[in-house]
């Protein structure tokens, strides 16, 4: 699974440079300077390992990876948020299922480096259960803080305001609320298998 997790990496980075290209012979700036974002995005796993000392399971590396092709270039550059209604949703739905990953990524880590970090399974789930929800929460106080200083509104773009605006930050992280009790019930049906 490395080599696979290795190989979508590279994938991803010759499509955003491929989009690049393509957004500046074409004319079209307005999502381009999202796209060296986008790339430096692909080097996460360098981040977490090197800087937050984090260990993250191939499986995971992966989800990221899709989840970024998914938001980055598909939803943003073609412009998917408009053309299907409900993939915001869709993506915020997937980012509780990443989410939840990278949060018992963050507990075996842990575990790793002290063999007496003992956690019970209740803890787990709680504490990946938080993690999702405090990531969901930290992406839509980005999102509007990033309205607030652009004077854009993201939400207005997809014909929303004030109240409805608000409605859609909730349905967004209850989405992902959603998203992050799925690898849940696969975790409790795991765990008790193994008994």
């Amino acid at each position: 699974m490395k080599k696979i997790s290795n190989i979508l990496d590279i994938v991803l980075r010759i499509v955003i440079v491929f989009v690049a290209v393509v957004n500046i012979v074409g004319g079209h700036y307005k999502f381009f300077i999202l796209l060296p974002v986008t790339f430096l995005l692909t080097f996460y796993n360098y981040f977490a390992k090197y800087v937050l000392k984090l260990i993250l399971r191939d499986s995971t590396k992966i989800f990221i990876t899709v989840f970024i092709f998914l938001e980055q270039i598909l939803a943003v550059n073609l412009d998917l948020y408009t053309i299907i209604p409900c993939w915001d949703l869709i993506l915020h739905l997937l980012s509780g299922i990443m989410t939840y990953m990278v949060a018992e990524d963050v507990l075996t880590s842990i575990k790793l480096k002290d063999k007496n970090f003992k956690i019970n399974k209740v803890f787990t789930i709680i504490f990946c259960i938080i993690f999702s929800l405090a990531c969901a929460c930290v992406w839509e106080l980005i999102e509007f803080s990033i309205d607030g200083v652009m004077g854009t509104n993201r939400q207005k773009t997809f014909g929303f305001a004030e109240r409805e605006a608000v409605a859609d930050s909730m349905e967004d992280m209850f989405a992902a609320l959603v998203g992050c009790l799925i690898p849940t019930l696969y975790h409790v049906v795991k765990k008790d298998k193994k008994r």
